[in-house]
């Protein structure tokens, strides 16, 4: 009698930098191998004590991906196994392939909570693919079915689809997206749990400060306030606001109404470098950057503040650091404010940091509506409040030096 017959046969195996990878293995078996070998990974930078290269790791994911999926044709795949293979897919960074795989497994009519899985990868390889209608069409028709998932929709629509759809169609359809989207979310089902009213404050805030965002670039400075408003109203009307979000909306007022409008004082304790205050900088263009020591995109964004130093102040450009006390720096707490204020010497050393650093209380952040740092406050020659920005991206950056030295122009 022959062996039995297997479901699969298994035909080759390949090597790939000493990674084994069947190459004919069911798409499940192949994402537990990765999972596996990632697991592995980890555990031996834990065991050894030394940081995980994550860079290495992600490369050797893609490749045992790239592998598992190798010859594998999406549009014959069995329906039902459509979503295993979306995300194989998606560790082989294939975006097409994923859209094509997830289409194929959502003609199977999965339960809701599937659907949502395999509808919000389609979104995202669609967005990568800037397929940008493809990408409309498909947030608009997601029902979230529980409170991670109206989460996921939300965070992913506010903070990377509306900025693709801006981008390619302009702020109103993001807008309109934005809306479409919002409507679904919030008629998701939250419990009185804790955790779900803090999600759902938390999804009202995101859509209202990014729709005011949009506004904004649509020069609609009151509809932007009004959005902001109407947030504020809906954080406190789903509960108690224990996170700080309407006073988030409402220093994101204070950003909007304080562009175009003449800077507030920076009032100043002690500093390193001459700082003559903002009435003595008039005539130049003057960038404020609040900061911290212990802040990793404030430090990313110096590099980048450094070089445009060097470049444009002769031209006019002045930048102004502006931090307070913490009470600790780096692994020493409980600090004195001469032993912390101290310490900012060698950090601004280590920084290449030139220009002058001011340390004052956290009344001026407020006066700024800051919330998160980095925060940019940025001023023309006549001292008004230019451009607020706010995080660090290399893009973003780009975009500051490129409003720098169009005021140095003017």
């Amino acid at each position: 009698m022959g062996a039995p017959k297997k479901s699969l046969v298994l035909l080759a195996v390949t090597l790939i930098a000493g990674l084994a990878i069947a190459v004919d293995k069911e798409p499940e078996e192949v994402i537990e191998a990765i999972n596996k070998h990632r697991s592995s990974k980890l555990a031996e930078a834990r065991t050894a004590q030394k940081p995980v290269d994550f860079n290495a790791l992600n490369r050797e994911i893609r490749e045992m991906a790239l592998e598992g999926v190798k010859g594998v044709d999406p549009s014959k795949i069995a329906p039902e196994k459509g979503y295993a293979w979306a995300q194989l897919y998606e560790m082989a960074e294939m975006p097409k392939e994923v859209c094509d795989a997830a289409k194929v497994y959502l003609t199977t009519n999965p339960a809701p909570a599937a659907k949502f899985d395999a509808q919000i990868k389609m979104a995202t390889a669609c967005n990568t693919l800037k397929e940008i209608d493809a990408v409309i069409e498909l947030i608009a028709k997601m029902s979230p079915s529980n409170t991670n998932q109206a989460r996921t929709l939300a965070s992913q629509t506010a903070y990377v689809f509306s900025e693709s759809i801006a981008g390619a169609v302009g702020a109103e359809k993001a807008i309109a997206a934005l809306h479409s989207v919002k409507k679904n979310v919030m008629a998701a089902e939250f419990s009185a749990q804790p955790a779900d009213v803090a999600a759902k404050q938390n999804i009202a805030q995101m859509f209202a400060e990014k729709e005011a965002d949009l506004l904004i670039t649509l020069k609609r400075k009151s509809d932007a306030i009004k959005v902001l408003e109407e947030g504020i109203t809906a954080v406190t009307a789903i509960g108690e606001d224990k996170g700080g979000l309407t006073r988030r909306l409402a220093s994101k007022k204070t950003q909007i109404n304080m562009v175009g409008t003449s800077a507030p004082a920076l009032t100043s304790e002690r500093g390193y470098g001459e700082f003559p205050g903002l009435e003595g900088l008039k005539g130049k263009v003057v960038l404020i950057d609040f900061f911290a020591h212990w802040c990793g995109p404030c430090k990313a964004a110096f590099p980048s503040m450094v070089e445009m130093y060097k470049d444009l102040k002769s031209k006019g450009l002045e930048i102004v650091g502006f931090t307070t006390y913490y009470g600790y720096y780096g692994t020493e707490r409980n600090i004195s404010k001469d032993d912390e204020f101290a310490k900012m010497k060698d950090f601004m050393a280590e920084h290449k940091m030139t220009w002058p650093v001011v340390y004052g209380e956290r009344s001026n952040f407020e006066n700024y509506g800051v919330t998160g740092i980095p925060h940019v406050a940025l001023l023309d020659k006549d001292g008004n409040v230019s451009h607020i920005k706010i995080g660090y991206s290399e893009a973003g950056m780009k975009e500051l030096r490129k409003k720098i030295e169009q005021l140095l122009a003017d």
